[in-house]
């Protein structure tokens, strides 16, 4: 079980953290049109390409942030770690999507990898092909190793997450988050834990017999964070 010294509680578009004697109040920033679209295809380009024996494909990278926590630590209190992200339900869908992914387990599971890869595709498709399905202000996650990152995320449930595409763009962002923990019975816990669960045998991951908890990351802030030309009078140092 979690050690939670911390809250964090989501409410009329607000985030309110307490941790220790600290109180903080954030407005969500939900996913742009386009941004949310930016993940949106990245994980349907992952699936075509999954889909041709190629593995996930160069835009995985929108599935995989960097994601980097503080804690109490000194010298070095941050700690960075790649971690597979995903969207979830909004709450009123959540049950009927958990109920889709538990048919298509159940009826795959005794059945090779490569014979029933189309039908997982399709079935981690579903959420992504339904318009206004998706929690446009949070990204979940699942913790396996709960090392590091877990410590800081229970002591100062705080996060920023660095994704960033291959290049020659490099299109990159940061999102700033609120970190809720979540556990069983948490019907988002079980989404999450399904959602990984259609791909768990597949070669791309590393497989894992059970997770120790799941992340939701309420979105607070957004930074465009791709690289471009700067004004040449800005520049100290010419080449």
């Amino acid at each position: 079980m979690t050690r939670k010294a911390c809250t964090v509680l989501v409410k009329d578009e607000h985030v309110r953290i307490k941790m220790h004697e600290e109180t903080l109040s954030l407005p969500l920033v939900p996913l742009t049109a386009p941004l949310l679209n930016w993940f949106l295809q990245g994980r349907k380009a992952g699936y075509e390409s999954l889909s041709r024996g190629k593995g996930p494909g160069p835009l995985f990278s929108r599935h995989l942030p960097v994601v980097s926590t503080t804690g109490l630590e000194e010298p070095f209190p941050t700690r960075l770690a790649h971690k597979g992200v995903g969207f979830w339900p909004k709450p009123e869908m959540t049950e009927e999507h958990i109920v889709r992914l538990e048919e298509v387990l159940a009826r795959t599971k005794d059945l090779p990898p490569e014979q029933s890869l189309r039908q997982r595709l399709e079935a981690a498709a579903w959420l992504l092909d339904e318009p206004g399905s998706v929690e446009p202000g949070s990204l979940g996650s699942l913790e396996i190793f709960a090392g590091g990152t877990y410590d800081n995320l229970v002591r100062r449930p705080l996060a920023s997450l660095l994704f960033t595409d291959p290049g020659p763009g490099y299109h990159s962002f940061q999102l700033d988050c609120a970190v809720q923990i979540l556990e069983p019975p948490d019907p988002r816990f079980r989404y999450l834990q399904l959602a990984r669960s259609l791909f768990e045998r597949d070669p791309f991951h590393v497989t894992q017999p059970g997770v120790h908890c799941a992340y939701l990351f309420w979105i607070v802030g957004i930074h465009d964070k791709t690289p471009h030309p700067v004004d040449e009078k800005s520049v100290r140092h010419r080449y």
